[in-house]
Parts: structure tokens; C-alpha cells; sequence
């Protein structure tokens, strides 16, 4: 069909509709990022936690409107289309752009109210770091606390957090690190599991005992090496709480922070240790850590690390 306006190249650029369009539709970015990063529809959903019919319905319904297809559907998950990869490429920038001007505005807020988040291991956040809140509170009645407990490594710059407490040293240029000390680690079992099957008192010992492991403590090279060397491994989890629990229920032989240890007397530590120990590092971005909520969690958290330094910490 002939369009008015002119010859050939002047059709094509009339047949190309607006991603936008006159409604908007901004919310349809949110459903592409996340079926083009997850691969499936329905990884998607669970992401955006929502129904997968629904990326699936506005996904069609944004490819309709544009009048270009922009996945391939296939057994294996989606694919995206060329005219998908460029458009992606343009949400990712407006995203990050987004990102960045959050981080504009948050740097110009002195207000000590509304929300600080901190990231950190379950271990920490639920033995260590929510016991002590409760001064903050008091001291800054007017900030709300959100304590997001992951192994999983946020994004400060895109404000997933404003404050991290992570086992690393913070490698982006971008992130601002104090180490603030270490975590040291024993080998524990129940007193159930001491009487049922004895306790070794040596590394090769250990390999005759069932074994309990925390996934995140994989970094750690002892222990990588005793999963490596023992066949019993019969118990996995990513919680702390969880590990602790099979431990003290007599599944096996399990690996605790010293502070854990210390807060749950039924367990025996073994006689022997594995030198395995980890850094704690208080991570902010320098973009997003000068509100002064942040600033206020900030001194406080590095104030406690001093507190817990010999107990916890050293």
C-alpha cells in the first residue's frame, strides 16, 4: 500500500511507530528488562511478581503497537530479536540514567527521616546487626530501617541498597570501603551427634564424619578443600539459620561464624580449627551515600563494628 508522504525510504520511516507512543508507555520497559534478562516469561513474572500471562500479554501488545517483533520464542526460552537488542540497549541507558539522577537527588537530602537500606549475610543481619538497632531507633526516631539479608551481591550504584556489609574487599571505583574487621569460623556439631558418632580431632578425622555446608562459605579455600576431600557432604543451604539448625538437630559436622557460636551454647566445638576466617567490609556508593540518613547508619554501624571489635570481630 502507498503511503502519502512520498517514495520508499520515506514509507519505512512512516511504518515505524513510536516505542512510547502518545499514551506512554513507559511501564512496558520494566517487562522487557525483565524477559530479556531472564530468558522465559515466566522467570520474568517471578521478577516483576506478577502473573507470567501478563509479560506475556504485554509483551504482545507492545510488538502490536510498534509493529516490530522483538523475541523469538522458542523451546529453550526467548531470543531477542535484532530490532530487540537495539531497543534494549536503549532501555538500558534510560535506566541507568534514571539510576543516576536518584543518586542526584539523594545526594542533596538532609533530611534524618524516611528509608536507609542495608545489605548484608543472614548471619550478620539477624545475629549481629538487628540486636543492635534498636539505639538507632531511638536515636533517630524518624528513619525506617530496612535490613535486606542476601548472599547475593546488590547494586548500591542503582540504589538496591544504600549501605552494604559484605566478605569482600569492594573492587568498583565507584563504592567506598572501611574494612571494619573479621569473622572467624569453628567447627560445630550438636551434643547429640558427639554421642552417636564421637567428635575427630583432625582434619583427616573429619573425613569419617558427615558434613553439613554453607554455600556461601565456599570462598573460603579450607573449606572448599574438606567439601573437596569429604564424600559425606549430606546437608547444603544458603542460610546461616538454616545450617545452624541442621547442625543442632544432629545431621553432622558444620562450619559457624565464631558469633553464632557464641550464641548458641548446645553446640561442641571441635578441638582442632581450620583457620578459616573472612573480612568484613561497610560499603556505601560514593554517589548515593551523602543523604544524611545514610551518613547517620553509616557512623552508627562503623561505631558498633568498634564496639564488637574484640568479641566479634577480631
Amino acid at each position: 500500500m502507498a503511503l502519502a508522504g512520498g517514495g520508499k525510504k520515506g514509507g519505512r520511516k512512516m511504518q515505524k511507530r513510536s516505542l512510547i507512543g502518545a499514551g506512554g508507555h513507559w511501564d512496558d520497559f520494566r517487562f522487557l528488562l525483565a524477559a530479556a534478562r531472564s530468558g522465559r516469561f515466566a522467570l520474568a513474572a517471578k521478577t516483576l511478581k506478577i502473573a507470567e500471562t501478563t509479560v506475556g500479554r504485554r509483551m504482545r501488545a507492545m510488538e502490536g503497537r510498534i509493529g516490530t517483533k522483538l523475541f523469538d520464542r522458542r523451546i529453550d526460552g526467548l531470543t531477542l530479536t535484532p530490532a530487540g537488542r537495539s531497543t534494549l540497549e536503549d532501555i538500558e541507558a534510560m535506566e541507568r540514567a534514571a539510576a543516576r539522577i536518584e543518586r542526584n537527588l539523594s545526594g542533596v537530602d538532609q533530611r534524618l527521616s524516611g528509608p536507609v537500606r542495608v545489605t548484608t549475610t543472614e548471619g550478620l543481619g539477624s545475629y549481629w546487626l538487628t540486636p543492635r538497632l534498636g539505639e538507632f531507633r531511638t536515636r533517630y526516631p524518624d528513619i525506617r530501617v530496612e535490613i535486606l539479608t542476601t548472599s547475593d551481591v546488590l547494586d548500591l550504584g542503582a540504589r538496591e541498597a544504600d549501605i552494604a556489609i559484605r566478605y569482600a574487599r569492594p573492587l568498583n571505583d565507584n563504592l567506598v570501603g572501611v574494612k571494619v574487621g573479621k569473622v572467624n569460623f569453628d567447627l560445630v556439631c550438636s551434643k547429640e551427634y558427639a554421642a552417636r558418632a564421637g567428635v575427630p580431632n583432625s582434619l583427616d578425622g573429619l573425613h569419617q564424619h558427615t558434613i553439613i555446608d554453607h554455600e556461601p562459605y565456599r570462598t573460603i579455600p579450607m573449606w572448599r578443600a574438606v567439601l573437596e576431600m569429604n564424600p559425606n557432604v549430606v546437608y547444603q543451604s544458603n542460610s546461616t539459620i538454616a545450617v545452624v539448625q541442621a547442625i543442632r538437630s544432629g545431621i553432622g559436622i558444620g562450619l559457624i561464624p565464631r558469633f553464632a557460636r557464641m550464641l548458641v551454647s548446645d553446640l561442641v566445638e571441635l578441638d582442632f580449627s581450620l583457620d578459616c576466617s573472612l573480612e568484613v567490609w561497610l560499603i556505601s556508593h560514593r554517589d548515593t551515600n551523602k543523604a544524611a540518613r545514610t551518613q547517620a547508619m553509616w557512623g552508627y554501624l562503623k561505631e558498633w563494628f568498634e564496639r564488637d571489635r574484640e568479641e566479634w570481630f577480631s
